[in-house]
Formats: C-alpha cells, structure tokens, sequence
C-alpha cells in the first residue's frame, strides 16, 4: 500500500497531483463523484505530507485549497492564516480567507482580505485589478451600489493596462450595474 509505504515527499506529491488532475478531467466529463474522490484521495496524500514536518508553504496553500473544496473551511482558514502569520504575504491565502469569509456570510471580512490582496501587490498587475473588483462586486452584494461605484470609478483610469478580457467584461458588467 503507497500511503503506508514511505515513497518519500516527492512521490507522494506526484500521486497527488495525478488524482487531482484526473478528477479535474473527469469533472470535465461530467462526473462530479469521481472528482470528490479524487480530492479526497489527494486531500489525505497533502495531510500525511504535512504530518511528516517541514511542510513548505507551497504543501501548506495545496493542502488548505484541498480542504476548502472537500468542505473543511474552518481546517483551510487556519491553515491558510498560518501561511499569513509569517513574514510573507501570500496572495493565494488572502483569496481563500477571502473566499472562505463571503461563504459564512462575513463580507466586511472578505472585503478586508480583498483590500489587504490588493494593497500587497503591484497597482496594475492582475490580483490588483481583480482585488478591487472583488471588493466592488461585495459592496453590490451588501447593497452598497455607492461603493461599489466609487471602487469602480477609481479603477476605470487603469482600465487600459487590464488584458485580462474576461475579468475586463466581468468589471464593465458590474459597472454597467453598479453606476449606469
């Protein structure tokens, strides 16, 4: 049996990663059962790398997001918080604390970890744009159209550096929504 084996980090990874990946290509065809399983499967791979100590953060933001779609929030905020308690900002534990916090109905919470994402990369790359559009489509979900529109009113001079065009049409529609 490979779990009860010690194949080392590495290939334990790589079985992980496979069952993933061929959950995510059986998802694809329509079978949502296989898919859990799988993640189920990686999801317990992720758990005895961390077990074994010294698990990077890289091991720590895969086993969190694994938790976060098997269901296990509260094991993949506490997780995801850990990687934030140390020196580095991880823009990846920000969006699932962000996810995370909008699911259990906190928004001022999710707004917070959006504008903290935001602040902690470079005005003009991609998580800044998408930062601010997460923090204006939560104001319109609060009911706040007002803020939402000021959010979206400071991002339309940036607007020509965004060549991402599927988030480009996801911010018009909201400002189509919010201010028009």
């Amino acid at each position: 049996d490979l779990l009860l084996a010690d194949p080392g980090a590495a290939a334990l990874e790589e079985v992980a990663v496979a069952f993933v990946r061929e959950g995510a290509r059986r998802s694809g065809e329509g079978d949502k059962a296989a898919n859990a399983a799988a993640q189920q499967v990686a999801l317990a791979i992720y758990a005895r790398l961390a077990e074994q100590g010294d698990a990077g953060e890289r091991t720590k933001l895969t086993l969190a997001r694994l938790r976060e779609n098997t269901g296990d929030r509260d094991g993949a905020a506490a997780l995801y918080a850990e990687i934030l308690a140390g020196d580095k900002v991880s823009t990846t534990a920000l969006r699932g604390l962000a996810r995370i916090a909008e699911e259990r109905g906190a928004l001022a919470e999710a707004t917070a970890f959006w504008r903290r994402l935001g602040e902690a990369v470079r005005p003009g790359d991609l998580p800044w744009y998408e930062s601010h559009y997460e923090q204006a489509r939560l104001a319109e979900k609060r009911g706040d159209s007002d803020a939402a529109c000021t959010i979206l009113d400071g991002l339309r001079p940036a607007m020509p550096g965004l060549t991402d065009q599927e988030l480009r049409g996801r911010l018009t529609a909201l400002y189509d929504r919010t201010c028009g």
